[in-house]
């Protein structure tokens, strides 16, 4: 048989689940909460991973993996300034103006997943059968050279140097 009770204790009783319940969710929301601030965010400076097969390094960055010739240690971004990054151009065409055949491959190999077409153009005028193109459309002007210069200038990307320079310009530029 139960105990015949009376309508104060019910309350009594229920006032005491409801509020042993709401403790519960607040402790649980509240370590939820500082869980995910601690372990749920992952750390953004991290360094990227790499990796070296005999031919080229291969770097796996936040949103993408690039093939470098450059040992990634030796590279010095410290003096890139871009506006923005490979993903800004999404879906653009890029054009390269470079008389090495093996600088247009390693760029296009390294950016075709973030632009619709790589092709080769002449920045301004020129004497070969290429389009011309100027800084309204993105364009890659890499020019052999000992100095070691990267800047850009609206949509234009000068690269002066090396193998080196160019994988710079790539670190820099690939996000």
């Amino acid at each position: 048989m139960r105990k015949i009770e009376t309508e104060q204790i019910r309350e009594k009783r229920s006032q005491t689940t409801k509020l042993f319940l709401g403790l519960v969710l607040i402790a649980l929301l509240l370590f939820s909460t500082a869980g995910y601030a601690f372990y749920g965010v992952s750390n953004s400076n991290a360094e990227p991973e790499q990796d070296y097969n005999g031919l080229y390094w291969t770097i796996t960055k936040s949103y993408s993996t690039l093939y470098l010739l450059t040992e990634p240690v030796k590279l010095d971004t410290s003096g890139v300034t871009l506006v923005g990054n490979a993903m800004d151009y999404n879906g653009q065409p890029l054009f390269i103006d470079s008389l090495d055949p093996a600088i247009n491959e390693h760029l296009a190999l390294n950016l075709q997943s973030y632009f619709n077409s790589i092709q080769e153009a002449c920045y301004g005028s020129c004497e070969r059968d290429i389009p011309e193109k100027d800084c309204t459309q993105p364009i890659i002007i890499y020019k052999d050279s000992t100095d070691r210069i990267i800047r850009q200038e609206q949509q234009c990307f000068f690269i002066d140097g090396d193998q080196e320079a160019v994988d710079s310009f790539l670190m820099a530029f690939v996000p």
